[in-house]
């Protein structure tokens, strides 16, 4: 489910919450829907991204791996989207949901 987006903001809530004094290296956080399972922590100490990640469900603050900065905007480009050829058949994975506000 695309919970990636809402895991930033439970973090973000998590962090000013125990105050940005508490893990000064965190400078960022986002989750993109487009980026399955990743959840971005911008920090130059992995230790406070594991503070931060525990006791978050789901987000597990052990499996970080560092991004070079040279390929961050690989990370953050948007996937080209499939447009089907006119008159071709898609089969659907997954049933259609509605969304209620």
């Amino acid at each position: 489910k695309e919970y990636e987006e809402t895991a930033a903001v439970i973090l973000t809530q998590k962090l000013l919450k125990a105050g940005t004094s508490r893990m000064p290296s965190i400078k960022s956080i986002f989750g993109r829907v487009s980026c399955p399972g990743w959840v971005f922590v911008e920090s130059s100490n992995h230790l406070d991204v594991d503070l931060l990640c525990q006791d978050v469900r789901d987000v597990y603050g052990h499996q970080v791996f560092p991004v070079p900065s040279d390929s961050v905007a690989d990370y953050l480009r948007e996937l080209p989207l499939f447009v089907p050829e006119i008159g071709t058949f898609v089969c659907l994975n997954a049933p259609l949901s509605t969304m209620v506000i």
